[in-house]
């Protein structure tokens, strides 16, 4: 009878209390808006980026990066991610602050570059300004 008596509890907990628990998910999550970029529509969020940096000019076909000074310092990789090359310390500080990590193409992790989070792309102007630092930072380092 023990069992029994617990069968019913569970059916009771999954008839009555749990709907009551997940009704509140919808309500809370309705106005979280996912937006789902394809890769086309971020290479073009690539593309406007560089643009505003006219010291330089995106290069690659399938693969879309920068580079000067024979070093590159951003790309686009094929899951669409967006990677910046930093110095070591302004790597570190982005990717506390940004809540990020290394960006990760062709199953390598790419040292050196902070994968830009998705919440970033809506902000244009500062991710120039980024793209521009990380310029400024290959800049300094000794020419390939």
């Amino acid at each position: 009878m023990h069992s029994f008596m617990k069968f019913v509890r569970m059916i009771l907990y999954i008839q009555v209390v749990l709907p009551k628990t997940f009704l509140w998910f919808p309500l809370e999550l309705k106005n979280i808006k996912l937006e789902v970029m394809t890769w086309n529509e971020r290479l073009s969020r690539y593309d406007e980026i560089v643009l505003k940096c006219p010291r330089f000019e995106r290069k690659g076909k399938t693969v879309p990066y920068t580079s000067a000074n024979g070093h590159m310092f951003s790309l686009l990789n094929k899951e669409g991610e967006l990677g910046f090359r930093f110095s070591k310390t302004v790597q570190e500080k982005y990717i506390k602050d940004w809540d990020a990590g290394y960006l990760i193409s062709h199953n390598a992790t790419m040292k050196g570059y902070v994968r830009i989070p998705e919440e970033m792309f809506s902000d244009l102007d500062q991710l120039a300004a980024y793209l521009n630092e990380s310029f400024d930072y290959v800049m300094s380092l000794d020419p390939k």
